[in-house]
């Protein structure tokens, strides 16, 4: 009996030894995994850089999953999260891994909330407390496709979107309040297609792109009907809507305005193919006041103002301009190929561009595209994740 017992009493030890082993060895990948770098995590693609206001950190897309590949037509970029990088410490953070899509991150002017779109709706998120929550609910079916790329009004106050909440695929304007989450929309039009809305003056007046439309309902929005060509127009104060240009303008996003009100545009590559041309695009610039067009080159390709407005990024080689139209830089990367489908973001400084690319050597699809930094002082570029 005696050895009975003490046969159970070494079983117990044991199995008691191996469990205490088990939680000691448990601990230790909890402490590892506490203790792992901010990059340590395996980000495969990244898409839609945002800037915050002090130029040292990037809020973007992130794709941790190989088969979520940026490159797919965003309906189908169902698992895309949110990370931060530090480019002074070269470090980077998850911030959103919420199941499904979280998209289009933008920063808020005073650096305290990033702004994104998820399906149902859009989201604000506390850098400093590490929270989110919801701003404004869409019962549509998926709000990352029917609401436009988010703008921040420069007091922080409110967002401005382009946008089709109804049944039908015309798009309006509307700006959300941040503090209430009350929804307006500011141009309320059944016949018109309004997108690509930017923030001028200060935040007191709102420059556009407008086209007439046939429209039918459609589950994409701004996927079906005949646009005309774009014209742009002004919003004064949120109320008053006047057209200044009625000539072919090409869709969002080869299209910008500077704080000042100085447009930057290109004409639609497709039309001038169709006339006989070699099909380039023109761009062109033009005061606000004025309503004058200025050519100032041929190509195509996403066009993006410098913060002060002094300068002017545009097309797949990234050439930049000075607010003299004088060409002052070319791209030190001569096989970028930049996603003309994102946007070229400046640093608060006006020296630094953070590009969604790709280089130009790949085969399509064979490579994820990523965000690159391209310092024009230094002539230099990188990928942000190494």
């Amino acid at each position: 009996m005696r050895e009975i017992v003490n046969s159970n009493k070494r079983k117990g030890l044991i199995i008691s030894g191996c469990i205490a082993i088990l939680f000691f060895g448990l601990c230790l990948v909890f402490v590892a995994y506490l203790l792992l770098p901010e990059s340590a995590f395996p980000i495969e693609a990244e898409a839609s850089p945002s800037w915050a206001p002090d130029g040292r950190h990037l809020v973007y897309e992130c794709y941790i999953d190989k088969d979520s590949n940026i490159d797919i037509p965003p309906y189908k970029q169902s698992e895309a999260n949110i990370c931060i990088s530090n480019l002074e410490k070269q470090s980077h953070r998850l911030i959103i891994t919420d199941p499904g899509a979280d998209r289009y991150p933008v920063w808020s002017p005073d650096g305290g909330l990033i702004a994104y779109l998820r399906e149902e709706g859009i989201y604000l998120y506390n850098v400093e407390e590490e929270d989110k929550r919801q701003l404004y609910y869409s019962d549509l079916k998926d709000a990352t496709l029917n609401i436009d790329r988010l703008s921040w009004s420069p007091d922080g106050n409110r967002l401005l979107f382009s946008g089709c909440l109804g049944e039908t695929s015309i798009r309006d304007l509307f700006v959300v309040e941040v503090n209430s989450g009350e929804l307006s929309n500011l141009t309320n039009t059944n016949d018109r297609d309004e997108i690509s809305p930017h923030w001028i003056m200060d935040g007191t007046r709102i420059v556009f792109l407008s086209s007439s439309t046939v429209s039918f309902p459609s589950q994409f929005c701004g996927g079906s009907g005949q646009y005309g060509p774009y014209q742009i127009g002004v919003l004064d104060d949120g109320d008053t809507k006047e057209i200044i240009y009625d000539g072919e303008v090409t869709p969002s996003p080869f299209f910008d305005v500077s704080n000042s009100g100085q447009i930057a545009y290109t004409t639609d590559v497709f039309t001038e193919i169709r006339s006989g041309n070699a099909g380039f695009s023109n761009v062109y610039i033009m005061n606000l006041e004025e309503g004058i067009p200025i050519e100032i080159e041929r190509g195509s390709g996403p066009i993006s103002w410098s913060p002060s407005g002094h300068f002017l990024a545009f097309n797949h080689n990234l050439n930049v301009f000075n607010a003299s139209t004088q060409k002052i830089h070319q791209s030190p990367i001569d096989d970028l190929l930049i996603n003309v489908s994102d946007i070229v973001v400046w640093s608060p400084d006006d020296q630094i561009l953070a590009v969604t690319a790709l280089r130009e050597s790949t085969k399509f699809f064979d490579e994820d595209e990523h965000i690159y930094i391209i310092d024009l002082q230094e002539e230099t570029s990188s990928r942000l994740i190494p």
